[in-house]
């Protein structure tokens, strides 16, 4: 037996059944994410995205195409599109980016944390597609003692989902009424 199989057939059938189960497991995985990762029994990863060797990629590229497309085909229903990147939780609070720093023993010097945003805030507007970056917003917000994001797991929480509720809220309200005004009614 390998170890990705003896990982894929026990460990994770049995994490699945206590995380359902278990708070004091779900606890005791949260204090222990350093070692499990390092073991490989976690979840979590480094995305390729903030590397800075990644900026020259395709992908930015690839994505803004993609998402253009998907623009273009909601126009054809006159339905206004707007594309909102949401940060990750290290993104935005640098003590957590210093805990995967050490999770993953990442050296500061290789990664960009914003990288994946301005790459493609810049290529959508470029493309003239509609998109309303979060990480700044996110910051601010954090700066002023906000906490964004749940703290058992990394999802956003009920302040997150707010911020960007009021974030995008003038846009919304802009297109809608356009929309209104215009006579459509096909909404995204």
């Amino acid at each position: 037996l390998r170890w990705e199989d003896i990982k894929r057939s026990v460990f994770y059938p049995v994490n699945n059944y206590l995380e359902q189960r278990s708070h004091l497991f779900v606890f005791l995985k949260d204090r222990l994410q350093i070692l499990l990762a390092r073991v490989g029994l976690t979840p979590y990863y480094f995305p390729d995205i903030f590397y800075l060797k990644e900026a020259g990629s395709r992908k930015w590229e690839v994505t803004a195409a993609m998402a253009h497309l998907i623009e273009q085909e909601f126009r054809q229903f006159n339905t206004p599109v707007l594309f909102v990147l949401l940060p990750a939780d290290y993104q935005v609070y640098p003590q957590l980016i210093a805990k995967y720093m050490k999770m993953f023993d990442l050296s500061p010097e290789l990664i960009d944390l914003e990288q994946p945003n301005q790459k493609l805030v810049e290529r959508f507007r470029r493309k003239s597609i509609p998109v309303v970056d979060m990480l700044p917003v996110f910051k601010r917000k954090a700066e002023q003692g906000f906490y964004l994001y749940g703290r058992i797991d990394n999802h956003m929480n009920a302040q997150g989902h707010a911020v960007v509720a009021e974030t995008i809220f003038p846009w919304v309200e802009q297109n809608l009424k356009s929309s209104l005004l215009s006579g459509t009614r096909s909404y995204a």
